[in-house]
């Protein structure tokens, strides 16, 4: 990553943090780092791939600083429904998520980071197929039943 990419990302996690009123504790507790080490990683514009999927999950997943906008809410559908965000999860829980998503060949992924681009494409299509499955829902002010009123 350049040194303006990196510049960057750090400047939209500062950005953030003042457009949401969060102090550097605030987003730290958030995203589950000390003060200290999120100062750390701030300042060397994040090094550490674990601390930018943190940085992520506490912004809610909804900028895309290092991860595409995509890969956010393939891993934010996974933390609502499995209960954990596949980025930061250890290789072998990652393993059980993928087996539990039924990603075919998943036992063929040895490095994470592959596992866990296979998994994300795969959970993407998941939620674009449950998307298009859903039953439309009715707004209650179209199921209301017309009431008369009697004028005396």
């Amino acid at each position: 990553m350049s040194i303006a990419l990196k510049t960057l990302a750090a400047d939209t996690v500062r950005i953030e943090m003042i457009r949401r009123c969060w102090s550097g504790d605030d987003i730290a507790r958030r995203a589950g780092l000390s003060q200290r080490s999120f100062e750390t990683q701030l300042s060397g514009s994040f090094p550490n791939i674990a601390a930018r999927a943190k940085i992520e999950m506490a912004l809610d997943y909804s900028v895309p600083i290092w991860s595409s906008i995509n890969d956010l809410a393939a891993r934010k559908f996974c933390r609502d429904r499995f209960g954990g965000d596949p980025a930061l999860l250890p290789l072998p829980e990652l393993r059980q998520l993928a087996a539990r998503v039924r990603l075919p060949g998943w036992q063929a992924h040895a490095l994470k980071a592959d596992l866990l681009a296979a998994l994300l494409t795969h959970v993407t299509a998941l939620e674009a197929r449950d998307a298009a499955n859903a039953k439309p829902t009715t707004p209650a002010y179209q199921n209301a039943q017309p009431t008369t009123t009697k004028i005396k």
